[in-house]
């Protein structure tokens, strides 16, 4: 069973293997396919700009998210920044209290190392464990 666009298909090769002089029926169905092509060619048009709207609909909400997304990682950041500095704060002030190196890393689940960087940060003179 033959589509309605393999008809039209059909129906261009037809009319354009006709040779002249033209009559009335070739004219007759000339117009028409030339009809149904603007029909096609109309519809199509109405679907890319139907598709178009979405597009900009869709890449309005995209910018949105990625806005919030920004905003929610800065918050994050800020977030984390401050519990840094807290934390390295109350290290500090365990140090200057009398607790060792060692036993603040195992506090504070942190390395060796990186309990000496925040002391040096600090200004705090390091003391032999």
């Amino acid at each position: 069973m033959r589509s309605q666009m393999d008809q039209f298909i059909a129906d261009v090769k037809a009319l354009t293997k006709q040779k002249p002089p033209f009559n009335d029926a070739f004219v007759f169905r000339a117009i028409n396919v030339l009809g149904t092509a603007v029909t096609v060619l109309e519809g199509m048009l109405e679907i890319v700009k139907k598709n178009k709207i979405q597009i900009d609909i869709m890449t309005a909400e995209i910018t949105k998210l990625n806005e919030q997304i920004a905003e929610l990682e800065s918050s994050d950041k800020e977030d984390r920044t401050q519990e840094k500095h807290e934390r390295n704060q109350a290290i500090v002030d365990d140090y200057n209290g009398g607790m060792s190196r060692t036993n603040l890393a195992a506090k504070y689940e942190v390395s060796l190392p990186r309990i000496s960087a925040i002391l040096k940060r600090a200004g705090v003179d390091a003391r032999t464990a």
